[in-house]
């Protein structure tokens, strides 16, 4: 089952990550997908993943990510939840809770000028996502944003997500 972005909560970090430094909320809500992560074991066997983001009624942030086991087409799997803005300054540093008594930490710590890609971290610089608003990046821009992700954090172990011939839930 996957158990949603940015929930590692264990491993270290010898520096201090830093998140963009304003992220416009209204902008980032909706449909991202996933073109790479480091490997995590709530997303074992996922391809075609995705979330998006919507405002629920207290202010906050509804959270919904799925994915396909093994293969597309292959077994949804998928998690709802609720994001709260932790860092009021930036808007970057959010707390992400799917209801497994325990929060996860999403960090932004980059983003497009136009918000078409994003990349997602925690303070300890474990988990990784590179997201963006279509299921496949250009190779040139990921090649970037990979160099922009090696700034905070060790991109070693990146891994693409296959999104190709992939069909999304549409009750997100």
């Amino acid at each position: 089952m996957i158990l949603g972005w940015a929930f590692a909560l264990f491993g270290s970090s010898a520096f201090a990550i830093e998140t963009v430094p304003e992220l416009d909320v209204n902008r980032y809500m909706g449909r991202w997908y996933q073109i790479a992560a480091n490997p995590m074991i709530y997303q074992y066997g996922c391809v075609c993943s995705q979330q998006t983001l919507g405002r629920a009624d207290n202010g906050n942030l509804t959270v919904y990510n799925s994915c396909n086991l093994q293969k597309p087409g292959g077994t949804l799997s998928e998690v709802r939840g609720e994001a709260r803005v932790v860092d009021l300054k930036s808007n970057a540093k959010l707390s992400v809770d799917f209801g497994l008594g325990r929060t996860g930490e999403y960090w932004v710590i980059a983003i497009a000028k136009d918000y078409s890609w994003s990349v997602v971290t925690d303070s300890k610089g474990e988990s990784l996502f590179i997201l963006s608003r279509t299921p496949q990046m250009d190779e040139t821009i990921y090649k970037d944003v990979v160099r922009q992700a090696a700034e905070e954090v060790d991109t070693h172990q990146l891994k693409a997500t296959e999104q190709k011939e992939c069909v999304y839930p549409a009750g997100s």
